[in-house]
């Protein structure tokens, strides 16, 4: 019986009635206690014969509201009162995705979006090990602003009869059984539907079938009874997606093919790496659109004919990618034929390659996909997974004769020199020294005899040198890093000049003579990109002239090593990484079109260039074999968002977001917590509560983008554009989002840290090596000091600078108007490393949070500064992962963004 308006469940009051489902009713509520709306959902009363269950479901429920989703519907309560058992719940305005389905296929940009959430969601709580057990259109919500919510966590459990696994006990449909719903029949796994254990892989069969009827229109399994249903779902196969929905893009149908594989060792080990396949291709809507305009259904009897091609495809596990030329005009830039003409090549491809992607399918194998970060152009390259897994490797460097792949070697700790035999697959790591720092990069002497590395900590700790077949390291010069073996037996080396800029020098390892070559470069990082030409003539680094009036933006500059000048490479936006092709011809670097990285060569003299490969993620670092193979160094570091204890041990993982948005945590007058993100192509700022989900926090669909900074009461300061146009710094309402103010910024590039005044008409910004401070009044901004980072200081009101300097890092108490400045002197057992301190990083004790780089241990970490004592002492934290930027909360814990690590290397070997 329905309740009355009015009515009190504890300290819950009924207001209204939004829906009648299976499992009871559902009311707008109202949480007379603090005063928030909710939704109210009544549980069947015969629940109460089963406490135990009951208790069950309660735990779980909670525990999967407290994993703080922001895909996950957040549970506030589940009680009895009045002989009512009920949960209170996070109240969603919006509409079911039944709802949504309702008005047909969905648009491939909007399906995508969707799909990734609902994955991420479900990700994140199978992590926790929970199973939801009964995914399905009805059992989600989206928003008003296209969040997935995922409902009803543990409600099929403890619906169904014990030992019954959630299966139906009566032919209707609707699976009723004594006037209950126990199960869906058209959403159950395989191994649900015939009452076998149940995992985490049974609900990505689920989430399949969820996206097959998204994207068609039309159930997978629909039969005239339940027994029926499930009858098909053990032993048939769907329909196939290149049928009933033939735009549908390749890499799309493969996803869901997957997930509908009926052995569960065939779909994903792990939830995560579906949703990030998903995020991948929403990330890359426009590319695969550009894809699915132009590609034909294939009758299914044109895949026999096709067979010896498929397998040919499959078993090559992996993809096969070509080169396109263009011009480069000058002084206009030739757009490059961007990701939407490459997929389009690449459907037409695809289609002659159908039966490939069953058999991937089938196989587990993601040659076709790359896990989601390749999309293959031309039949030209075949790419294979060379290293992976535990064994971390980057910075790939192929040896002269081209026998050999030296790389640096991350997987545990400090970074190391490993060195690979492509033909045999064997590897060895050949440096062992655990307290002088990670390498950065490693090279090969001209006659591959030796290698030339770099150890680095806070600041560059020197070159070294190891036999290739092993041996004890040799320090060869300090103070240095990104050696560049030259052919007359020199080096190529970076040093930090004084005022924070680098140059290049020519070293002699016999002699030890070292000379500067060229001008000063800023890099705006703790590290110059460089690399030479093979014949010792020219280099190429990617940064900017330090001279007064030069051009604000980075490039690719080529230098002289004799004569001493530099130039422009190219008109072409090309970014690192990048590497001069053994014959001295091309460079090969990164070309960045929206969301997809392309790896163009580029001739020597700039002016045209070849499209290579496509990413959807940034490669880290490439390598070029005298065959014309292409090496390339894939790293995914996810970002998280967590609450550090002071004592150390693992930290709470509160929200994760993309690593290239790690930022500063920021804290909110209320308590939320501001999270960066990525929805739709686009960057945004999200807000999450200690008990709650994540909501939007800024009301703009231009990109919002850190750092961020709270500005007195109620508003708070971050980036806004970037994309399309200069960002600007924008001021905005904390409460309802709105933009109140639009700044310009007072540099040439965007800062990389904020902070502000504690009465918020000041804001502070560190960019490209110097402190402005900015009047919100006046719109005027003036520069106050040198400096990195910057923080404010509540208990003085003074100004915490970092400077990077060649010594190390840094930090002076400075006067507001910049007039007064005097250094923080501390001893540490740790380097300090060189990421800007965040702009709360100065707590109410004077108690200054920096990022320590361990020696030991490669991973920087937390540490906290006293000033009083000079003492720096670590934060002992167990992460897998950089912790950076940390901040203090209000309640004084320590907030900091995590930064994981996964490292592969890749071959791409000419296929004609």
């Amino acid at each position: 019986m329905a309740l009355d308006p009015g009515t009190r469940l504890g300290p819950f009051e009924v207001v209204s009635l939004l829906g009648v489902g299976g499992m009871g009713e559902v009311y707008r509520g109202r949480d007379t206690r603090l005063g928030r709306e909710v939704a109210l959902k009544i549980l069947p009363v015969h629940l109460l014969a089963e406490r135990e269950r009951l208790v069950r479901f309660a735990q779980e429920a909670r525990a999967a509201s407290n994993l703080n989703h922001p895909n996950i519907v957040t549970i506030h309560e589940v009680g009895l009162a009045n002989g009512t058992p009920f949960i209170a719940m996070e109240l969603v305005e919006g509409r079911s995705l039944r709802s949504l389905m309702s008005d047909g296929p969905m648009a491939l940009r909007r399906f995508l979006d969707l799909a990734a959430q609902l994955a991420e969601g479900v990700a994140r709580a199978h992590e926790a090990g929970l199973v939801h057990r009964d995914l399905k259109p009805e059992n989600v919500m989206v928003t008003r602003d296209g969040f997935v919510k995922i409902l009803d966590f543990g409600l099929a459990k403890l619906a169904a009869a014990p030992g019954t696994n959630g299966l139906p006990t009566a032919g209707d449909p609707t699976l009723t059984a004594a006037g209950m719903v126990v199960g869906s029949p058209g959403y159950m796994s395989p191994e649900q539907a015939s009452g076998r254990p149940l995992d985490a892989r049974s609900d990505q069969f689920s989430l399949g079938l969820v996206y097959y009827e998204m994207l068609t229109g039309r159930r997978a399994f629909q039969r005239g009874t339940a027994v029926q249903t499930l009858s098909a779902i053990i032993q048939d196969e769907a329909e196939p997606l290149q049928l009933l929905a033939p735009r549908v893009p390749a890499p799309v149908r493969w996803i869901v093919e997957r997930c509908l594989a009926k052995d569960p060792e065939e779909r994903w080990a792990a939830t995560k790496d579906l949703a990030r396949d998903l995020r991948h291709l929403a990330r890359n809507v426009e590319a695969l659109s550009a894809a699915e305009s132009t590609v034909s259904p294939v009758p299914l009897q044109a895949t026999t004919q096709l067979a010896a091609s498929a397998v040919t495809a499959a078993t090559a596990a992996a993809p096969v990618v070509g080169p396109e030329s263009a011009r480069a005009a000058a002084p206009a830039v030739a757009a490059p034929e961007g990701p939407k003409g490459l997929l389009a090549r690449a459907a037409r491809v695809a289609a002659t390659t159908l039966a490939a992607l069953v058999v991937l399918a089938a196989t587990g194998a993601g040659g076709f996909w790359l896990h989601g970060r390749l999309f293959p152009e031309a039949p030209r390259y075949r790419g294979s997974l060379v290293l992976g897994g535990s064994v971390q490797a980057l910075a790939p460097c192929v040896s002269p004769d081209g026998s050999r792949v030296a790389y640096v070697s991350s997987g545990a700790g400090v970074a190391q020199v490993g060195v690979l035999d492509p033909a045999s697959g064997d590897w060895t790591v050949l440096t062992r020294a655990s307290d002088r720092g990670s390498v950065d990069r490693v090279d090969w002497s001209s006659d591959g005899s030796r290698l030339y590395f770099d150890r680095v900590t806070d600041v560059p700790r020197g070159i070294f040198s190891v036999p290739a077949i092993g041996g004890d390291e040799r320090l060869l010069l300090e103070d240095a890093q990104g050696p560049e073996s030259l052919p007359d037996g020199s080096l190529l080396v970076t040093r930090v000049e004084g005022g924070r800029s680098f140059r290049l020098h020519r070293f002699q390892p016999e002699t030890n003579e070292l000379k500067p070559v060229g001008p000063p470069l800023l890099a705006e990082s703790h590290r110059l990109a460089l690399r030479s030409f093979p014949d010792g003539r020219e280099a190429v680094v990617f940064g900017r002239l330090a001279e007064p009036g030069s051009p604000p933006e980075r490039r690719l500059l080529v230098v002289d090593l004799a004569g001493g000048g530099a130039r422009p490479f190219t008109s072409l936006p090309v970014v690192p990484p990048f590497c001069p092709t053994p014959d001295g011809r091309e460079v090969l670097a990164v070309l960045r079109q929206g969301d997809v990285s392309q790896v163009v060569a580029v001739s020597r003299d700039g002016a045209s260039f070849r499209t290579l490969l496509s990413f959807t993620s940034q490669p880290w670092y490439l390598g070029a074999a005298p065959d014309g193979t292409v090496w390339v160094a894939l790293r995914e570091s996810p970002g998280e968002l967590l609450r550090v204890p002071e004592s150390g041990g693992p930290p709470e993982r509160i929200a994760s977001t993309a690593a290239s948005l790690a930022m500063t945590p920021v804290e909110l007058t209320d308590g939320r917590l501001v999270v960066p993100a990525l929805a739709s192509g686009r960057r945004l700022l999200l807000a999450a509560a200690r008990e709650g989900a994540l909501k939007p926090l800024v009301e703009t669909r231009e990109w919002a983008s850190p750092p961020v900074t709270t500005v007195g009461e109620g508003k708070l300061a971050f980036l806004l554009g970037g994309r399309d146009a200069p960002p600007v710094l924008a001021v905005a309402s904390a409460s309802d989002g709105r933009i109140l103010e639009r700044l310009p910024l007072p540099g040439t590039s965007a800062p990389k840290a904020l902070a502000a005044s504690a009465s918020g008409e000041t804001v502070y910004l560190a960019e490209s090596g110097s402190v402005w401070a900015m009047d919100l009044a006046s719109r005027k901004a003036r520069k106050l000091c040198a400096g990195d980072g910057v923080a404010l200081s509540p208990p003085t009101g003074t100004l915490v600078v970092q400077r990077n300097e060649r010594d190390g890092v840094r930090f002076f108490a400075v006067l507001p108007d910049g007039s007064s400045e005097r250094e923080i002197l501390f001893r540490s057992a740790d380097k300090v490393a060189p990421t800007p301190v965040s702009g709360r990083a100065v707590g109410p004790d004077g108690r200054i949070l920096v990022t320590l780089a361990p020696a030991e241990t490669g991973y920087w970490t937390p540490g906290i500064l006293d000033p009083a004592t000079a003492e720096v002492k670590r934060v002992p934290l167990r992460y897998e992962g950089d912790v950076l930027a940390a901040s203090w909360s209000a309640a004084g814990e320590v907030l900091a963004m995590g930064v994981g690590q996964k490292g592969e290397l890749w071959r791409f070997q000419r296929a004609d």
